[in-house]
């Protein structure tokens, strides 16, 4: 039976760590490591993980200086012997049949994904992944680049780590390992909670500077071999979030700035091969390159605010244009 290392990166979660650690020790797959990265936490989190150790023989736990959550996933991995791997957010949790479920796909794939929900208090808002088709495995591991609703092959790890002293962490190394394989399984059950808390990073300045070095690192890793998956890339993880973000939360984005980037890069990406599904999908990103942003953001007001009832509790910024 092939062994599981789940791999739970811990920072000052001390409100959210012992719900994590119920769903992964109350997994009933025998063949499990639990491995437990304290990333310096100042708090109880890690007293709570050793009381958690006390109590069950398959947990390990690494106590390193604060590195962020890409040096926390990159330790948990080295120390790690399993045949596949699950990062889980210390603050997150998966449900209590997960493995269950995964296990009899482990043999034949590479990557396997699975549903989640977004938990925001009482609230919860399902994510359903796409239907196993070749074409849209491919879109869905270039747009949906998450690493804790996927379950990896140890292989496809090998040689790969997250960026640190960065976030977007997984936009800079998920889609790649997507394209490291045909052996992609989409499973049709929700394992996953994420936990949407309130202090997370919210210095804007900070994140855009970050987002664009790991679109670099996508664009020089995957331009030459994979350029309409780079471009989507772009399109998918650069594009939109701006759009979304000026729409949601009032961003001050430099939309024109962020649509020379993506030019100069890719000077004709309207046209991407994974962006042809629909003439308001096709006008939405045409506008946008040609910079009449007003279309593409009005387009985003509308379909949250009243056709997309999953965002109908998202308080929308008044000057978003």
């Amino acid at each position: 039976m092939e062994k599981v290392s789940i791999i739970i990166p811990v920072y000052n979660i001390e409100k959210y760590v012992a719900k994590c650690l119920d769903s992964v020790t109350n997994q009933s797959y025998p063949n499990l490591e639990i491995i437990i990265v304290d990333d310096g936490s100042t708090d109880n989190s890690l007293k709570i993980c050793k009381e958690y150790q006390k109590k069950d023989k398959r947990i390990k736990i690494i106590h390193q200086e604060n590195k962020g959550l890409s040096g926390a996933r990159n330790r948990g991995f080295k120390e790690s012997t399993g045949d596949f791997i699950w990062f889980v957010d210390g603050d997150d949790y998966i449900e209590y049949n997960s493995l269950e479920v995964i296990k009899s796909y482990l043999k034949k794939n590479d990557i396997i994904v699975f549903n989640y929900k977004k938990i925001n208090g009482k609230k919860e808002l399902k994510i359903k992944n796409k239907k196993n088709d070749e074409n849209i495995n491919i879109r869905y591991m270039l747009s949906c680049v998450t690493a804790w609703n996927k379950v990896f092959k140890r292989e496809i790890l090998e040689g790969e780590s997250f960026p640190e002293g960065y976030i977007y962490e997984d936009i800079y190394l998920i889609p790649s390992l997507g394209l490291k394989t045909s052996k992609i399984i989409f499973i049709d059950e929700y394992l996953y909670n994420y936990v949407n808390r309130e202090h997370s990073i919210t210095n804007s300045n900070f994140k855009f500077k970050d987002k664009i070095y790991v679109m670099n690192h996508v664009y020089d890793k995957l331009h030459l071999n994979n350029k309409d998956e780079a471009e989507f890339i772009y399109i998918n993880n650069l594009i939109l979030p701006s759009i979304v973000d000026k729409v949601q939360k009032g961003h001050k984005y430099n939309l024109k700035q962020i649509n020379d980037i993506a030019k100069e890069k890719f000077p004709q990406y309207y046209k991407n091969k994974y962006w042809t599904r629909g003439l308001l999908r096709k006008m939405f990103l045409y506008c946008f390159y040609k910079e009449i942003f007003f279309i593409p953001l009005t387009m985003t007001y509308f379909k949250f605010k009243f056709k997309n009832l999953r965002y109908k509790n998202i308080k929308f910024s008044k000057k978003f244009i």
